[in-house]
């Protein structure tokens, strides 16, 4: 017999039990048929044949020559705002030091602001236009692996607390998926 079947049995005669313990009212009862259907849980759910992978996906990302690219434009930009900014606090700084000009001054000061505000919202946009084509090519690297090896999760461990436990049952997928990208280290 499956063992899946074999779950789902205990999982019926757990409940069976809880529904006849209910109708007598027995309260020990209750709380141990209760703790027999988790721990039933517990050994099924641990019992099943679950392959368990963990990948680095800011290395990945950080690996593949698409995102030097991305990169490199996005630096471009930058720097191409920056001195625009740069360029506006020059002309603020020379009014500063030649007149007490308040007007001009608030309208320069002003205009830097709004400037420094448009610059900000430009650079996340043109960040996010550049990477989710990236990410999205990592991401679907990432599945194929995860699927031809076998592998029921697949867990990031960029994020500092993605593994909360590991008892090293995990396979790190980093090369496979590099391979599958076409990146040589």
């Amino acid at each position: 017999m499956d063992i899946r079947n074999v779950y789902t049995l205990d999982i019926r005669n757990a409940y069976i039990q809880v529904l006849a313990i209910i109708k007598t009212n027995n309260m020990y009862k209750i709380k141990k048929t209760i703790l027999f259907v988790l721990l039933s849980f517990i050994v099924g759910f641990t019992s099943a044949q679950t392959k368990v992978a963990h990948i680095n996906s800011s290395e990945l990302i950080s690996a593949m020559p698409e995102m030097k690219t991305a990169k490199e434009e996005y630096d471009k930009l930058q720097d191409s705002l920056e001195s625009e900014i740069y360029g506006l606090i020059i002309t603020h700084n020379e009014l500063k030091s030649k007149s007490s000009n308040s007007k001009k001054l608030e309208k320069i000061e002003k205009l830097i602001s709004e400037k420094k505000a448009e610059a900000q919202k430009t650079l996340e946009e043109s960040y996010t236009k550049l990477t989710k084509p990236i990410q999205d090519k990592a991401l679907s690297a990432i599945k194929k692996v995860g699927r031809e090896n076998g592998f029921s999760f697949v867990i990031d461990s960029s994020n500092e607390y993605a593994f909360l436990l590991s008892d090293g049952e995990s396979t790190d997928i980093i090369e496979l998926v590099k391979k599958e990208l076409g990146i040589n280290n």
